[in-house]
């Protein structure tokens, strides 16, 4: 990041790279494509970790887990697989997903599907919660620090919601004017101590939307 320097290009998937990923200990880079495959990637040297991963149908989302030892990815079903060799550990049937975020200490897997948020077990897949959000499908998930609160957004839906993931309750609505691709809570810093959402997909979407204090 420093120099700017060109390092690696990865090439090989068979149609559209739609999203990367590093894992959290920056080593490797997970891509998935609409090509139905999941590709791991050495930082270091460029070259795949293992063979491609094979998923059900398109692939819309792929998620390290916190411990780096497990990737989510979801298409016409949520599938976990191990991070370090590629195969497969948990697959949920009926549980297609366009987004996914991890629980902090990786026990569950949060999905965002056609208009639904699930939270499954990341060891066994049992379905723990499920709530309606939005009326098209969740292309934007993201939980809080504090893992309390869930923010979802969809493409066409011109409102985003803040959800408090025990009870899968609505707490607040934050309306805007146009497309939203995805959306990522801040992390705690020095200058903002109030929390906000950044919305991400439209040209006219550069400030942050800020949560009221109450639901901190």
């Amino acid at each position: 990041m420093e120099s700017g320097e060109l390092i690696h290009v990865f090439e090989g998937h068979g149609d559209d790279v739609n999203s990367v990923y590093f894992s959290p200990d920056s080593t490797r880079v997970v891509s998935r494509s609409r090509d139905g495959t999941v590709w791991v990637w050495s930082v270091e040297t460029g070259e795949l970790a293992f063979e491609p991963i094979e998923c059900h149908g398109r692939v819309y989302c792929v998620r390290y887990s916190p411990s780096r030892d497990r990737i989510a990815s979801g298409a016409d079903s949520v599938q976990i697989w191990n991070a370090e060799t590629g195969v497969g550990i948990l697959s949920i049937r009926g549980s297609s997903a366009c987004s996914l975020a991890w629980t902090l200490n990786g026990t569950d897997i949060i999905g965002g599907g056609f208009g639904l948020v699930t939270i499954w077990n990341s060891d066994g897949g049992e379905r723990l919660r499920m709530w309606n959000a939005h009326g098209g499908s969740i292309r934007g998930l993201s939980l809080s620090p504090t893992a309390t609160q869930l923010a979802t957004s969809n493409w066409w839906d011109k409102v985003a919601f803040v959800f408090d993931t025990s009870a899968g309750e609505r707490t607040t609505s934050l309306k805007h004017d146009q497309q939203v691709q995805t959306i990522a809570f801040s992390r705690p810093g020095r200058v903002r101590r109030q929390q906000a959402l950044v919305l991400v997909g439209s040209p006219r979407m550069r400030r942050p939307a800020t949560l009221p204090r109450r639901e901190l």
